[in-house]
């Protein structure tokens, strides 16, 4: 059980100049549950996820973890992002894992980069240049490299955008697996149809704020906001 949640985020903010980009998020993530941030291209997803990850730094506001973050050295972060296109080096998919496993000794690194590869089933572009292989490989490398690390909390930004219907069933398995091992996982997507799949809890946003936090069948079932009634009903998704 993951002892870093539930994560807080009290009156936060954040703006660039004068533009407020998020406003004044008043949110919760649990233990358990696999929260997914829905809401439209431009909602502030992304800057939310940066946020929670400490990538950037609210304007006004705070976020607070249950617990209070290792810094000792050796230690494999608590919790990684895993961007929509994913950063990976120019160098062998093994190698990239390796990277990412680097405060371990190596005779415990390798072994867990390789079953890495195994859970993922790519064992087979363990030789390969991870910069050359497909979106969907790609991405596949980066939730490998990520469950290497063994992360008590996991983001993903929009993990399947831009795959096809086979990979996107891939990476959802992935990740419905890492759930079910006990990682948090907390994901941004628009896709309605993978939130209903994959989340017990929605949080919807929309221009930067946060509209709604309910249960994901709720959610679906009775949409508290007209600007989440009106999402859904575009797409089809009203009951």
């Amino acid at each position: 059980m993951t002892t870093l949640l539930p994560l807080n985020l009290n009156d936060v903010s954040y703006q660039i100049a004068q533009r407020k980009l998020l406003r004044q998020i008043n949110i919760s993530f649990e233990a358990k549950n696999l929260s997914v941030i829905l809401g439209a291209n431009g909602a502030g997803k992304t800057l939310l996820l940066k946020l929670c990850c400490g990538l950037i730094q609210p304007s006004s506001g705070q976020l607070q973890w249950a617990k209070t973050l290792s810094t000792k050295r050796g230690d494999l972060p608590p919790y990684t992002l895993v961007f929509q296109k994913p950063v990976l080096l120019q160098r062998s998919v093994l190698a990239n894992l390796c990277f990412a496993l680097q405060s371990l000794p190596k005779d415990q690194a390798l072994p867990r980069a390789r079953a890495a590869l195994k859970w993922a089933d790519i064992e087979h572009l363990s030789s390969r240049n991870a910069t050359t292989l497909s979106t969907g490989q790609q991405q596949i490398v980066a939730i490998a490299r990520a469950w290497a690390t063994a992360p008590e909390v996991l983001f993903l930004d929009e993990p399947t955008a831009n795959l096809d219907p086979d990979a996107t069933e891939r990476m959802e398995t992935l990740i419905a697996n890492l759930h079910l091992g006990g990682t948090k996982i907390i994901m941004s997507t628009h896709n309605l149809g993978q939130a209903q799949r994959l989340a017990d809890t929605i949080t919807f946003l929309d221009h930067g704020q946060v509209c709604e936090q309910q249960s994901a069948s709720a959610f679906f079932a009775t949409p508290k906001s007209p600007v989440a009634q009106r999402f859904l009903s575009v797409q089809g998704f009203m009951p």
